[in-house]
């Protein structure tokens, strides 16, 4: 899943908001979360819910979710 570098993504989760800010470093796309960057949606998605998750899925980012996430993106995102 490749989004557009400067989209923002967030969710509510357990009553708190977390946002992350994608970013494009050479040909590798990146995620700003807390003022620290990680390579993985779904690292970022663990540290919120203590526990192994999709990280697009959380985000509603995939098709056919159930959960009732809200992605907010600023840019079109390609598969």
């Amino acid at each position: 899943l490749r989004l557009g570098h400067g989209t923002n993504l967030k969710r509510i989760f357990n009553g708190r908001e977390h946002q992350i800010q994608i970013s494009i470093t050479g040909n590798k796309q990146v995620y700003l979360y807390n003022n620290t960057t990680y390579n993985s949606l779904s690292k970022i998605v663990r540290l919120i819910t203590g526990t192994h998750l999709s990280g697009p899925r959380f985000f509603g980012l995939t098709k056919n979710t159930n959960n009732n996430s809200k992605s907010i993106t600023n840019n079109e995102f390609k598969q």
